[in-house]
């Protein structure tokens, strides 16, 4: 105890090493758990969507994504798995917004076609009755 007062800078330099030892231990990142559930669900929303067909560079990037933030969770690097896990979750849902407009573009061409082939059913119609 005499040597700590008899050396007050060294008292405060423990005190400063302390102090950046317990603020280090609070700055690690926490598991992101509820990022990766959430991400997987919007995985499954992309799925159900038919992104791997309609949409599959997305589909892709979101996959290899999820793959690092699974990996990186496991490792315990949490800040890894917490950004790889965002670019999923990013990639995810692009991939489920193209799949549908996809389909709808698809739906839309086929109502096209309906119609013109409706069109000329009522000119042929009005044609002949026109005889």
């Amino acid at each position: 105890m005499q040597h700590i007062r008899s050396n007050p800078n060294r008292f405060a330099y423990l005190h400063v090493v302390a102090m950046l030892l317990i603020l280090t231990g609070c700055a690690t990142a926490p598991r992101p758990a509820a990022e990766l559930a959430h991400a997987a669900q919007t995985m499954a929303g992309a799925r159900a969507a038919m992104a791997e067909r309609d949409a599959p560079l997305e589909w892709r990037f979101a996959d290899e994504a999820m793959r690092a933030a699974t990996d990186a969770d496991r490792a315990g690097d949490y800040e890894t798995a917490k950004r790889q896990v965002e670019r999923a979750d990013v990639y995810a849902e692009l991939a489920r917004i193209k799949a549908r407009a996809s389909q709808a573009r698809a739906e839309v061409q086929a109502r096209e076609a309906e119609n013109a082939e409706l069109r000329a059913q009522n000119q042929a119609a009005s044609d002949k009755a026109k005889q």
